[in-house]
């Protein structure tokens, strides 16, 4: 009888350990699904505004640094006419620590960029 209980131990451990990393591997694709999102919410700003103003720039830089992500550089178009095209390109790293074996744990940096060419546009409602 306590074999039964010291497989089930081992067997639950390993199933355990197994689910956490396979959950843990959705995390530097999370982050860049965030940091896409962020970054297109900024370009859409750049195309009414007609550039990458200071406003939105600062608004992008604490967005990102307010989710975690760090040593940020952020560069556009910073004046463009309706009709013109304008461009954002933003670095970033993210930080976060991942399961390497069974018991153990490392941290590791995703370098993430956000490189897109949109038209300036004038947006009517």
């Amino acid at each position: 009888m306590p074999v039964k209980a010291l497989v089930f131990g081992i067997t639950l451990t390993v199933l355990v350990v197994i689910f956490v990393m396979m959950i843990e591997i959705f995390i530097p694709l999370s982050a860049k699904i965030e940091f896409d999102s962020i970054c297109r919410r900024a370009i859409l700003k750049m195309e009414v505004e007609g550039g990458l103003t200071d406003s939105v720039k600062d608004a992008l830089l604490s967005d990102l640094n307010e989710r975690g992500f760090t040593n940020v550089v952020i560069q556009g178009t910073r004046n463009a006419k309706y009709g013109e095209e304008i461009s954002l390109v933003v670095t970033g790293e993210y930080k976060y620590s991942m399961m390497t074996n069974l018991f153990s744990r490392e941290d590791f940096t995703g370098s993430f960029k956000y490189d897109r060419v949109t038209i300036s546009r004038k947006v009517i409602n």
